[in-house]
């Protein structure tokens, strides 16, 4: 999937069900973002099952970009403040801990940021990766919404008049609020 941000760099996202993760991209965890050293290629590796919708990933990078152009991100890079803008609090251990991708998890979500040819960069990253990609679209099905319940602090009565998603979404727009 491909999200432009008009003047922005281009996001791209892959979802790929894992079977096991290659030794390239395992060697070099950083809480959640990975620098695959064979090919100096970085992304954002996010834990599938933790996101509601593909909006919001779109929504944490294109927050990431605004922050970067005026020089006010939190963390190192951009990948990682994708990661950070995901959670609904201002801590950013935790949301590594929550969002971003351990040895464990059976379903990746990647994320990349590239002014080059951003298809061709996809692929040499989940190449390294054992498994299948699938569509973009299986993410709402694949979701662990009793999890993201539990992380964005959602009650059912909540959902009763508005959808995860835009529960999710109200959570990471105002966190910087509260």
């Amino acid at each position: 999937m491909l999200v432009d941000f008009l003047d922005m760099d281009p996001l791209y996202l892959c979802l790929i069900n894992i079977e096991s993760h290659s030794h390239v991209i395992v060697q070099a965890p950083v809480l959640g973002l990975w620098i695959n050293v064979r090919f100096d290629e970085r992304f954002c590796g996010l834990i599938g099952v933790m996101i509601a919708d593909p909006f919001q990933v779109v929504l944490a990078a294109h927050k990431a970009l605004h922050l970067s152009k005026l020089q006010k991100t939190k963390t190192k890079t951009l990948h990682s403040e994708i990661i950070f803008n995901l959670s609904p609090t201002n801590n950013i251990t935790d949301s590594f801990k929550k969002f971003g991708l351990s040895e464990n998890d059976t379903t990746l979500l990647l994320a990349v940021i590239t002014t080059g040819d951003g298809v061709e960069k996809m692929r040499a990253i989940s190449q390294h990766v054992k498994g299948r990609q699938v569509p973009i679209s299986n993410l709402k099905t694949l979701a662990d919404q009793q999890a993201i319940k539990k992380v964005y602090k959602i009650q059912d009565c909540e959902l009763k008049v508005s959808s995860l998603t835009e529960s999710v979404i109200c959570r990471m727009a105002t966190k910087d609020v509260l």
